[in-house]
């Protein structure tokens, strides 16, 4: 057992030691009141067995009653004084890496802030789980690598949010901004900056996003649950570096997870490739799963990412303080139990 507040110790035995100065050098100048009446030739009866006696337990009483209010004191200093046990543990927790990929290109764009809003309340629900950012169009960036920063993660997606609540899509693909303000349009350009390189290498690079997102993972040394999910509806305009069917095998060779989220947004456009069936055999090749945006339940995600096993992952050495009062402060009953009945006893 330690003493949390150990200076309690030194500062109550100051306060007694002072109580006591002061009764040494200025109570012992005071008289004593003279109670009771003389009685004469007491000596005869002091000298009787039974008087003896009585005396002589008085005094084991009176004894008995110094010594357990002197316990009682300094249980009492112990118990102010805060006991605690002190261990040093290296606790484990449960930990997955899940990363949100997002594809922003102008097909997907009428249907983003329905993303992010789940996105957040996805992510709302995780507790011990490290999450990630990555959106692409042309490009893929980084919005905030994998962290358990979960009141940054939140802000993040809510900015998120912000930027695409409301941007729309034409009926030829492209972003529309009709209904933006200047304000609202600053925020939806500065947040998906990077997004579209300057070489038209094409819009909705599906696969170099998705390779993007499984590179932003790390190495997994510690052999944690990896997880993607994907949202996007695999219409690809250009050529990409890697496919998507080639990046899910990334994937897979790495033991990650895609779940695929599919916005079910309009037709394909003549210069676009859609295939929603490649989109959904790249996810579940990986061992993960396919859900259209329409009627998803983020319960199913949830289920899904929970029935991976969870690596048990030990943390850094913390020193950790239990309190311990009860066994202080039953010893202080009992002592004020006792005082009670030497009192009683006293008084008969």
């Amino acid at each position: 057992m330690a003493l949390a507040w150990w200076w309690m110790v030194l500062l109550l035995l100051a306060l007694l030691g002072l109580g006591y100065y002061l009764y040494y050098k200025f109570g012992r100048s005071v008289k004593p009141v003279k109670r009771g009446v003389p009685i004469a030739h007491s000596e005869r009866l002091a000298a009787l067995p039974s008087y003896a006696k009585v005396i002589g337990l008085y005094r084991r009483y009176v004894w008995a009653l110094l010594v357990v209010c002197g316990l009682a004191v300094v249980s009492a200093i112990l118990l102010a004084a805060r006991p605690v046990n002190i261990q040093l543990t290296s606790p484990a927790e449960k930990n997955r890496d899940i990363m949100l990929c997002l594809d922003v290109s102008g097909s997907v764009t009428g249907t983003d802030a329905k993303l992010f809003s789940k996105f957040i309340e996805l992510t709302d629900t995780f507790a011990g789980q490290r999450i990630g950012l990555t959106i692409f169009d042309s490009s893929p960036i980084t919005i905030f690598p994998l962290t358990d920063d979960y009141q940054l993660v939140h802000n993040q997606l809510e900015t998120g949010y912000q930027a695409f609540v409301n941007i729309g899509t034409t009926a030829d693909g492209s972003v529309d901004i009709g209904h933006a303000s200047g304000a609202q349009l600053q925020r939806y350009n500065d947040f998906i900056a990077g997004t579209a390189s300057n070489d038209n290498a094409g819009s909705s690079l599906v696969g170099d996003g998705l390779a993007s997102c499984v590179m932003s993972m790390g190495n997994n040394g510690q052999h944690r649950s990896q997880s993607i999910i994907l949202a996007t509806d695999n219409q690809t305009a250009g050529t990409p570096i890697i496919d998507t069917t080639s990046a899910a095998a990334l994937a897979k060779q790495k033991g990650i997870r895609v779940y695929a989220v599919d916005p079910s947004t309009s037709t394909t456009y003549d210069y676009e490739v859609t295939d929603r069936s490649q989109l959904k055999a790249a996810a579940l090749s990986t061992g993960g799963n396919y859900y259209q945006l329409n009627g998803l339940s983020i319960q199913d995600i949830i289920n899904s990412i929970s029935k991976q096993e969870a690596t048990f992952l030990p943390t850094a050495p913390q020193l950790v303080k239990n309190d311990t009062p009860l066994p202080m402060t039953i010893v202080l009953s009992l002592l004020v139990a006792a005082m009670l009945f030497i009192t009683w006893r006293l008084r008969r």
